[in-house]
This record gives structure tokens, sequence and C-alpha cells, in this order.
């Protein structure tokens, strides 16, 4: 790991106070020594224990902030910003085929090669419209994945490695040292145990437990065979990697925790037995120790709980959102297909007649371009009003006779009848209808006359189109439009009937709605 510049600041501030007592106190280098070593180790363990705490006021601030984040909230944001996406991105083909549709709809030079290029743009917006429903639809299934705690080990890693030579180097240095300064010759047995006692942190990761009871074990032998282990500067790396190994991580094992104390007390012992001059100093660094490592530990317990809340309100607003998103996808489907296979439909039906009346009839020709043209217009508003910016205004009953009258233009027969049953404003749900309805007339009635009507009884709103098609003799095809469009009546609280009469010929789209949801928009799924 590569020292920070607040690493190097540390340093050399603790450096500086250790040179000011020993100028203070009138010691010498092993004193500079000291002081510098003492002071340096405690500032940083000291400062982990702070960064510690102050992870865990972050985590519990995180936590809190996610938890006061409403799920609708997040939802109707997702919802929103996947709605501009989809206005903008998905429809792009369709509204320029539509508008090319438009421009050849216009030409009056050659009807014929006019319906035919129109024909052709039908084609490849039909296309288009199944692989947008497409796309739409496959949401795709997320893959649950399993979460696995870190593997352990299974070799010593090389950090531990540099650790322990780090130690056993610096042990073997002291102890020979001090040994033959203090006694005025080697105590190799002494020299011997101390290293391996300072070794022993190169297990701090492999296995703890271990290696604190390997350490404590040592020490308890030397002291034993009156071969102590000569305490030094060696002891901060030893004695902080198995505190930190042991007891600084949260939710460790209690023989840990024992194992370390065990060590500790030994090597206090120890101390106090053998090295009457560093005993209150070993002491004082092993408690520390032990007492920062006790708090690291419960900071960082507080920081993994408060960080594990907060991935669990990160998820559940992450679900709310899918889900949401998941299903205006679903709406936004249905409302790609309602407002444009309708036109296309048309659109296709149309050029088709004009091709074949452009030589003979060249006024029919005429018309039926003039529908295919209105029809590209309102299939380019649709498309606009998928924006959730549009400020189109909301369906009225003028909109539902312009409807009629279009499929009327077309060569289908329709009769319309309590248009004035309807609301003023907000006939989004019974435009729906009657368009899907005319659309299927257009498609499968072979021609057949239509009757669209509308009924207001108490507290409902029946909508009933009616054709005298050939009904159960050509089978009718219930898709995504019927489907669809049972899911707007039921999310507007009521039912939707479909089917061929008694009479066995034509084909019935009866829609019961509420008298208090008939006049709300329901193209959208409500987000839950």
């Amino acid at each position: 790991m590569t020292p920070t510049r607040a690493d190097l600041v540390v340093t050399l501030g603790c450096v500086t106070s250790a040179a000011c007592i020993t100028v203070v106190g009138g010691f010498g280098l092993p004193e500079l020594l000291f002081f510098g070593v003492m002071l340096t180790s405690l500032a940083f363990v000291a400062r982990e224990a702070w960064r510690a705490g102050v992870r865990a006021r972050v985590a519990r601030r995180e936590a809190a902030g996610a938890a006061r984040i409403h799920p609708d909230h997040v939802a109707a944001m997702a919802v929103r910003d996947e709605r501009r996406r989809l206005s903008e991105d998905i429809p792009a083909e369709l509204r320029r085929l539509f508008i090319h549709v438009r421009i050849e709809a216009a030409q009056v030079e050659d009807h014929a090669a006019t319906a035919r290029r129109i024909h052709r743009h039908a084609r490849l917006a039909s296309s288009e419209l199944r692989r947008l429903l497409g796309l739409l639809r496959d949401t795709g299934h997320p893959v649950d994945l399993i979460e696995v705690g870190p593997a352990r080990p299974t070799r010593i890693p090389r950090r531990d490695l540099a650790f322990a030579a780090a130690a056993g180097v610096l042990a073997l240095v002291e102890s020979i040292t001090y040994g033959h300064m203090e006694q005025g010759q080697v105590p190799w047995w002494g020299v011997a145990l101390t290293v391996i006692v300072a070794i022993a942190v190169a297990g701090r990761t492999l296995s703890p437990t271990v290696a604190a009871l390997f350490a404590a074990s040592s020490v308890a032998l030397g002291a034993v065979a009156s071969h102590e282990v000569l305490w030094g500067f060696w002891m901060l790396i030893t004695v902080t990697g198995l505190v930190w190994g042991t007891m600084g991580i949260p939710g460790s094992p209690w023989r840990r925790t024992a194992a370390m104390l065990l060590f500790a007390g030994t090597a206090i012992t120890s101390a106090w037995v053998h090295d009457h001059e560093n005993a209150v100093i070993t002491t004082v660094v092993v408690c520390v120790l032990l007492s920062v490592a006790l708090i690291i530990r419960v900071e960082r317990g507080r920081a993994q709980r408060a960080l594990g809340l907060a991935s669990h309100y990160r998820s559940t607003l992450d679900r709310a959102a899918a889900a949401a998103v998941e299903a205006d996808r679903a709406a936004f489907a249905r409302e790609i297909h309602d407002s444009v296979s309708h036109a296309v439909g048309l659109i296709a039906m149309q050029a088709g007649a004009a091709e074949v009346s452009a030589d003979r009839d060249p006024e029919s020709a005429r018309r039926a371009l003039e529908v295919v043209e209105s029809a590209a217009i309102e299939a380019l508003a649709d498309l606009d009003r998928l924006h959730p910016e549009s400020h189109a205004p909301a369906r009225t009953p003028r909109d539902v006779a312009a409807l009629v009258d279009r499929i009327r233009a077309s060569g289908t027969s329709v009769t319309l009848s309590g248009l004035d049953q309807l609301p003023p404003k907000g006939s989004e749900l019974v435009y729906r209808i009657v368009q899907e309805a005319l659309t299927n007339v257009v498609r499968h009635g072979r021609g057949a006359p239509a009757s669209v009507s509308v009924e207001s009884g108490p507290g409902h709103l029946t909508v009933t189109v009616t054709d005298s098609g050939p009904g159960a003799g050509v089978p009718r095809e219930h898709g995504s439009g019927l489907v669809g469009l049972a899911e707007r009546v039921a999310h507007a609280g009521g039912r939707l009937h479909t089917g061929t009469p008694a009479g066995g010929r034509g084909f019935v789209v009866k829609a019961t709605l509420p008298a208090s949801r008939a006049p709300l928009p329901a193209s959208r799924a409500p987000v839950t």
C-alpha cells in the first residue's frame, strides 16, 4: 500500500512531537526512537478508529436517506424516464414511415404508383410494429444470483508474510542487541522464542485463532522455562496484526477473541514478571490496541448493519422501479398497438383500393388516398401523445365521431348512436374501444356493415360495436389488440365481452364501464 500525503503528515507530526519530548526531558537517541515509534503507532491506530466511526456514521446516514425515499416516488420517476426514452426512441422508424405515407398520399400525379409506394410503406410499418411489440414485451428474466461471502484463503497472503518477515527481523535484531547490552551475552533461547512469537503474525488472516494461541503458548513456554520473550518495537507489528485479525472484524467467533485475550494476558504477565522496566509500556500498548480494536469492531459492525439496511432499501426501490417500468412497457406496447395497428390496417386497405381503382375510377382513388393521409396524420398525433410531456387535449365525443367518419370513408358502413351519452372530455377509453373494434371489422368483416352504440345506465356506461360479417365461419384473431383492450377495461373497473352473437354470424365487442371511471383515460397501467 503506497503511503499517502496524510500518512506522511501524521508521521512527521509524531516524529516532531517525539523530538520535542526528548529535548524537553533531556533524553537521548534511544528515547527519541522509542517516543517516535510509539507516538506514530498510536496515532495511526487512533486514526483508524476515527475512520471506522466516520464510515459508520456515513453508512447510517445513507441508510436513513434510503429509508426516506418512497418506492412510489422512485417508481414514478423510473416510469417517466422510461416513457420519455421509449416515446423518443422506439417509434422513430414508425414516425418516419407515416410521414412518408402522408407525403405520398398528397401526390396527385399518379394514383396507382402512389398507392403502390404507400402499400410498401404500410408493409414496412407492419413489420416494424411487430418488431417493436416483440422488443417491448421481451423484458427478460433476471438470473437469481447467490450471494457468497469472501472466499477463505488457502495460503498465507503475501502481505502477512511481509509483516511476519519485518517483525521477525526486528525481533531478532532487538533481542540480540538488548540481550548483549543488558546481560553481556546473547540469550539465544530467548531470542529464538522472541522471533517465533514475532512471526506468528503470519497467520492473522489464514488462521488468526491458531496464530494467537501459538503466540500465547510460546510466551508461556518461555516464562516457564526461564527463557522469557524479549519485548521491543516488534510487538507493535505482531500484536497489532493479531488484534486486528481476531478482534477487529465484526462477527468474529468468540474463540478468536478468547485466543487474543489469552495472548494479551500472557504477554502482560510475562512483562511484569521478567521485564519490570518495560512492563508499564507493554501493558499500555497491549491495552490500547485491544481497546482500539474493540472500538473499530463496534463501529464496523454498525457500518455493516447500516450498509445492509441501505442495500435492502435500495433493493426495494429497484424492485419497485423495475416492476413499474415493466408494467409501463406493457402499457406502452398496448398504446403503440392501438394507435398504429389501426392506422396501418386502414392505410394498407385504402392503398390497395386506390391502386385497383386508379385507372377506372380516379375519384375513388383520390378519396382512398385522402383517407390514407388522414389516417397517417392521426397516427402521427397518436405517437406524439405517447410522450410523457405531451400536451395533447383529451379525447372528446368529436374524436370518436371523426374516427367513425374515417372508417366510413374507407368503404365500411357504420351507424353511430348514443354519442351524446359520452362526457364532454376524457373519452380516451371509449375511443380505444371503438377504434380496436372497428379495426377488426375492417380487417375481418369482409365489408359487412357495423354499428356503434353508447348507452348510459344506472352507474355504468355500455359501449357496443357489432357487425354482420362471417362470424363463426371465419375465425377471429384474438391477438394483442383485444387482449390489451380487455386489460384497459379491467383497469377502469369494467368488463369486456367479445364473441359471436347467438345467431352465429357477425361479431360483437361489448364493454361495460362504471360511470365514475368511464371518463377517465385508462391507457396506462397504474404504478403499484
